[in-house]
């Protein structure tokens, strides 16, 4: 049904897509906890697909991981050199020069 002055837009799936979607659908309905029909869900999908949320909400979510993978390298960086420094009698500098080559941009 067309609301006001918008058009109608119409297609039909064939399987296995219109599995797909109804799997989506039902998964969508369980977290969000509203039940959609397949025809309001495949609205939704095309209308985000549009506004491009879909890769938004991944972009926001890579910058998200990448920064906690940063502060991961740094904690583990210190973590090794503490222990190189104290349980293997490593000196400071040495200790340093290792993870500087393998954690911090050099070899590995």
């Amino acid at each position: 049904m067309a609301k006001g002055n918008s058009p109608t837009v119409e297609f039909r799936l064939r399987e296995p897509l219109y599995t797909l979607l109804r799997e989506r659908m039902l998964a969508a309905a369980e977290v969000e906890g509203e039940a959609y029909s397949p025809g309001t869900f495949a609205r939704r999908l095309v209308v985000a697909a549009l506004r491009h949320e879909h890769e938004e909400e991944v972009a926001r979510r890579l910058v998200a991981v990448e920064a906690e993978l940063q502060q991961l390298r740094a904690d583990l960086a210190t973590t090794l050199e503490v222990l190189l420094t104290n349980v293997a009698s490593v000196s400071a500098d040495e200790a340093q020069g290792f993870v500087d080559t393998y954690l911090r941009g050099g070899g590995a």
